[in-house]
């Protein structure tokens, strides 16, 4: 059984296999490769991804190999601190339950792959609790419903008190931060289509497991979680991204995720709370094609999608690099020189798969033993064997076929003597009668013959 992570699950609610083997392959080993390993087995998660496409990330996944091992690689990057993180889904409290502390992580210059993760002002990096993740499935709920009632309705106005209400609940979930487009005023801002619609539900499933009743028992109910949803992301140019993914940003939350965004204005409007927006570089890339396989790698690490514990409605590695070769010479130079972390992640990696050549060549000897003529030797005294134990099996037929005649000869004596010793005494009892001695009767039976 995987190693049980160090909080319980009113801390870190969300405890599945996949999440207790990378912690257990990453924690009890001082290198990425078991990490690896354990990617690859649980990359079948992705053919659950129902309305998304992500046949590309599961092809990057299970067949690394054939991709030039990217996704191994770029798996070295990832300093082990976040890594330890993002598989946890602890991203803000890596970076905020530290005051004044800089935890481990990359510039964000140039081309890469970054982590988005929501917590609540005030609380250390801390997210929310049971009755506020409650809180928050009822106005997702009636989100959808005011999406329905809408689309129901084809422009037309409100045919109901009801519907006047979804409506203006949606408005002002839409308010909250930032605001409509113009030229949709008169229709709900993040769920504009069927598929939408789809998406946020799989985010209240998402928020639902959260709230299981193993986990929301007495204190619990009200314990802030230390485990939230993430969203990760990628860009030619990270810096220049990742601020639209703050909740006050110029671009108002219109150039993100609208399961993120909307989740956000939820926070503001209905649980009257104040989020604080991590959004972090885990992989600056060096190569244009690693652009593509960094996404991927960090979405299956932190469980992104929407279908899973994250805020992801498209599938990772869309996007490819387009960045000249100076900004991946820079990109090369922080990585590898800069920072310390790939070169430790691959050292510890290389002296691992070091020891598994050691096992791989005793195992191959091993598969020489036997050598041929060892194994001629062996079938020839095999054969000699089997020769000299049907000689003695013949030999124990032998003997005991003449055993059997001794005895037979044995008990024919046996009967012989019998038969004197009963004769004999016939004959004591025959002369007792008579009165004559025993050899007298023997001569008259003599004589008797003799006149016959």
């Amino acid at each position: 059984m995987p190693t049980q992570i160090p909080f319980s699950l009113d801390e870190v609610p969300l405890q599945d296999e996949r999440r207790l083997e990378l912690y257990q392959a990453l924690t009890d080993y001082d290198n990425y490769y078991e990490v690896s390993q354990v990617l690859w087995k649980h990359s079948k998660e992705l053919t659950n991804a129902q309305a998304l496409k992500v046949q590309k990330p599961l092809q990057h996944l299970r067949y690394d190999r054939e991709f030039g091992r990217r996704i191994s690689v770029l798996l070295h990057a990832i300093p082990r601190g976040l890594l330890e993180a993002i598989i946890l889904g602890t991203v803000s409290r890596y970076f905020l339950s530290v005051p004044l502390s800089t935890p481990d992580c990359y510039d964000s210059e140039g081309p890469g792959t970054y982590v988005a993760a929501m917590s609540i002002t005030g609380r250390g990096g801390c997210f929310t609790s049971v009755e506020e993740n409650e809180k928050l499935i009822d106005a997702l709920r009636k989100y959808c419903m005011a999406y329905q009632g809408q689309n129901l309705r084809q422009g037309a106005p409100p045919r109901s008190v009801a519907d006047m209400q979804l409506d203006l609940f949606a408005r002002k979930v839409d308010r909250a931060i930032g605001s409509r487009p113009g030229s949709k005023k008169d229709q709900v801002r993040f769920i504009q289509s069927d598929k939408a619609l789809k998406m946020v539900s799989l985010l209240i499933g998402s928020f639902e497991r959260r709230c299981e009743p193993s986990r929301s028992q007495g204190a619990s109910r009200t314990t802030y979680h230390k485990q939230g949803p993430l969203m990760v992301g990628c860009s030619n140019q990270i810096d220049e991204r990742m601020p639209h993914h703050e909740p006050y940003s110029s671009s108002g939350l219109s150039q993100t995720t609208y399961t993120w965004a909307l989740t956000l204005c939820l926070i503001v409007s209905e649980l009257k709370l104040v989020p604080e927006v991590v959004v972090r570089p885990v992989i600056r890339t060096w190569e244009n094609d690693d652009l593509c396989p960094s996404e991927i790698l960090v979405s299956a690490l932190g469980a992104s999608y929407v279908f899973q514990d994250g805020f992801n409605v498209v599938g990772a590695g869309s996007q490819k690099g387009d960045k000249p070769s100076s900004v991946l010479i820079d990109a090369k130079e922080h990585v590898f020189l800069t920072k310390p972390w790939f070169q430790d992640n691959i050292d510890a990696t290389r002296k691992e798969l070091e020891k598994h050549k050691e096992y791989i060549d005793d195992a191959l000897t091993c598969s020489d033993f036997p050598t041929a003529d060892l194994r001629l030797a062996l079938q020839a005294y095999s054969t000699n064997m089997w020769r000299t134990k049907a000689l003695a099996n013949e030999r124990d037929a032998l003997y005991e076929k003449k055993l059997r005649r001794v005895e037979e000869k044995r008990e024919h004596l046996k009967q012989l003597q019998q038969r004197m010793e009963a004769k004999k005494h016939f004959s004591h009892i025959v002369s007792s009668l008579l009165g004559r001695p025993p050899h007298d009767l023997d001569k008259d039976a003599g004589t008797s013959s003799g006149d016959a």
